[in-house]
């Protein structure tokens, strides 16, 4: 491997370059990649230096009197003095002159600052010449010249690119791509038409996967490496590629998605969005076509790719985009919902907020839209239906009841259209919290209600799957001071739900979301008590799997040390489990059958309490159980009354026996010397089912 074995400052002399150009058409497919690879060596090193001047970034921006400093002096975000970097179809170069002014950057700065010697491109005149003749060209750029010039070689070479090597493994060929963009660099167009006519019977071809992927990799080629070539023919090159990126855009297939997509994201890498405004606005010509949900998911794929690549700086896209896409939010097609959620992230991944800064705000806002879908998803929290009045008449009941069964079916188109909707907004938060290191934001709990209610459908297994996933990166994300407080406030709103399945979800989202932000939650009070009094209510719910579920999250903040006051807590469980339950005699002859409601209710509460105080002594053993602290042997004592409480009291008392007798068994001869005689009998009891004969 030659160029290996040279330290890449050693120019390769000509006869180097005519070997790589000669392997480019050998009949070997490992000669004609490691000829790739030198070639690309060679045009590296014959790469001419671009002139590049210095300016003022506030004096383009007019404001005077101002020079860059530190970048951490500056405000991060959108200022006043950036704001012509912002893409703006209005403003795109339309002749030489626009195209040579010192307003076009393809580095990173500007949003966190600028660096002291900042500096853009010169004008295309002062820039090395791109039309040369011959014998202004050196040895091995004349190689290269006689090469390409010849189109019987770019016939070859075409022929082997649009091989297919490994079936179904192909992917994008970055040696390939930046082969082209070192030719359309160092000898401008001169080679364009030879390479171009290629392209059309390459993307008619949809039979080809490898046809589709070597017509990517050329087009990618070309767009990058015009970066320094004159407006005309800039303008020239895109009037040619243009209607190609229209037609591959329609003839893309299910193998060759991934090879456009990764061309227009290439293409647009390291470039001024402006100076590219012919790909960006093809790109938006109407996504969603609705001609199949392949090809909308695709064209949407292909504008994300362009489109992530100056995320900050077309803004104007963004909302443009956002007003194009809020019609089709509610898609009936589950990989379109896929693909606009994700296409929503970059819409509004510059929305950051940054303590302290009072930038402008451009950005389309995470707030905005989460108010615009609140709303349409006020359905999914709706109770049932009221019943009919059953005092009305035959007649009136027959009109009601075909009125109803007309609003029922209305209700449940409503109803569907909210449920694609949510699944849309929960597939955007999702993975805008998975891509996205700052964390959870306020706007992500308004629909913590929604996703915990329907967590649990079992008509739509799609709905559960993601209200689950979403719960869970919310409840594991960063959830800073400012978020804290609007965050338990839905949590404890949820819990008081009439929905059970929603207060059993919020549980597990109270407890991991504990766990994850412990630190931030224990440095104030006021949230620490938040969380103790939701768990201890849940510990009361009408509904067993809700208190069992709070009786777990109490064991883990025990075992955490999250909860410090345990004496209080040990003497309020106690207190729960010395509630009375009164069984009240049947008289033959019921007073009334209100009266028969009240006692089983009363009856019901009275379990309920006792229960909730069990689950809370259980919690207090479950929350240790390498160890035995010296209140444990008392605890024992108190649950050994209650073995012939009616269900679940013991069926709780017995299992969470169990669990202790396992994880202390292999120590318990140390662990039984803080029990009492009296207290290992009723551990005893408590451990060893009683026996049917006995």
């Amino acid at each position: 491997m030659l160029y290996n074995l040279v330290h890449p400052l050693t120019p390769f002399p000509p006869t180097v370059a005519q070997f790589a150009v000669n392997n480019l058409i050998h009949d070997s497919l490992d000669e004609r990649k490691m000829a790739n690879c030198l070639l690309n060596h060679i045009l590296r090193q014959q790469k001419r230096e671009h002139v590049k001047i210095v300016v003022n970034p506030y004096e383009i921006a007019g404001i005077p009197d101002k020079a860059p400093l530190n970048g951490s002096s500056v405000e991060p975000g959108y200022r006043e003095d950036n704001q012509w970097l912002q893409y703006d179809v209005e403003k795109v170069p339309k002749n030489q002159e626009d195209w040579d002014q010192p307003r076009y950057m393809y580095k990173t700065d500007g949003y966190f600052g600028w660096s002291s010697n900042f500096s853009v491109y010169a004008p295309s005149a002062d820039q090395p010449k791109l039309d040369r003749a011959p014998e202004e060209m050196n040895e091995c750029e004349m190689i290269i010249y006689q090469f390409f010039n010849q189109q019987g070689n770019i016939d070859k070479l075409i022929k082997f690119w649009s091989l297919e090597e490994k079936k179904g493994r192909d992917k994008f060929n970055r040696n390939r791509f930046c082969m082209i963009k070192g030719l359309m660099n160092a000898f401008g167009d001169l080679f364009l038409d030879k390479f171009v006519s290629h392209l059309r019977p390459l993307i008619e071809d949809k039979a080809s996967e490898s046809s589709h992927r070597c017509a990517a990799e050329i087009m990618a080629g070309i767009m990058r490496g015009a970066k320094h070539w004159p407006y005309d023919k800039t303008a020239k090159m895109y009037q040619d590629l243009v209607p190609l990126v229209r037609l591959a855009l329609n003839n893309v297939t299910v193998d060759t998605d991934l090879y456009w997509g990764t061309c227009f994201a290439t293409a647009a890498e390291y470039m001024d969005p402006s100076k590219q405004f012919w790909l960006h606005e093809a790109l938006l010509e109407d996504p969603l076509q609705e001609t199949t949900s392949f090809i909308d998911c695709n064209r949407l794929y292909c504008l994300q790719g362009a489109f992530n690549q100056h995320v900050w700086r077309m803004t104007s896209v963004a909302k443009r985009l956002l007003e194009y896409l809020r019609p089709y939010l509610n898609h009936s097609f589950q990989n379109v919902r896929e693909r606009l959620g994700s296409t929503l992230i970059n819409i509004f991944e510059a929305d950051l907020r940054f303590t302290g800064s009072h930038g402008l705000e451009l950005s389309p806002k995470i707030s905005d839209m989460i108010g615009y879908v609140r709303p349409k998803l006020s359905v999914l929290l709706k109770e049932d239906c009221p019943t009919i009045d059953v005092a009305m008449g035959a007649d009136n009941k027959m009109d009601v009841a075909e009125d109803a069964g007309e609003n029922s079916k209305k209700e449940e188109s409503e109803y569907e259209v909210a449920v694609r909707l949510f699944k849309t907004v929960a597939q955007w938060l999702t993975c805008a919290i998975n891509r996205c290191s700052n964390g959870n934001e306020i706007e992500y709990f308004e629909l913590l209600p929604i996703a915990c209610r329907l967590e649990r459908s079992e008509q739509d297994q799609e709905l559960a799957e993601i209200c689950t996933t979403l719960l869970a990166m919310i409840s594991q994300a960063l959830t800073l001071v400012p978020c804290m407080d609007a965050a338990l406030t839905k949590i404890d709103e949820i819990s008081k739900m009439t929905s059970w399945s929603a207060r059993r979800s919020v549980i597990d989202v109270l407890q991991v979301l504990v766990f994850y932000n412990m630190t931030i939650i224990l440095s104030n009070e006021k949230w620490k008590m938040k969380t103790q009094e939701i768990v201890l209510r849940l510990l009361e719910d009408n509904v067993v799997e809700v208190r069992e579920k709070a009786a777990e999250v109490l064991c883990g903040l025990l075992h955490c040390s999250f909860l410090t006051a345990t004496d209080e807590l040990l003497e309020l469980f106690k207190e729960k489990c010395r509630t009375k339950m009164i069984k009240a005699k049947r008289l033959k002859v019921a007073a009334s059958c209100s009266n028969e409601v009240a006692k089983n209710e009363g009856e019901a509460n009275a379990v309920r309490a006792r229960h909730s105080g069990v689950l809370g002594l259980c919690a207090f053993i479950s929350a240790y159980p390498y160890e035995v602290p010296e209140f444990v042997p008392n605890v024992f004592e108190h649950l050994g009354a209650h073995l012939n409480d009616p269900q679940p009291i013991p069926a709780t008392i017995r299992k969470t026996m169990g669990d202790f007798k396992r994880t202390h068994h292999d120590n318990w001869e140390v662990h039984q010397l803080k029990f009492t005689e009296d207290q290992l009998a009723v551990l005893s009891d408590l451990t060893i089912p009683p026996s049917y004969y006995a």
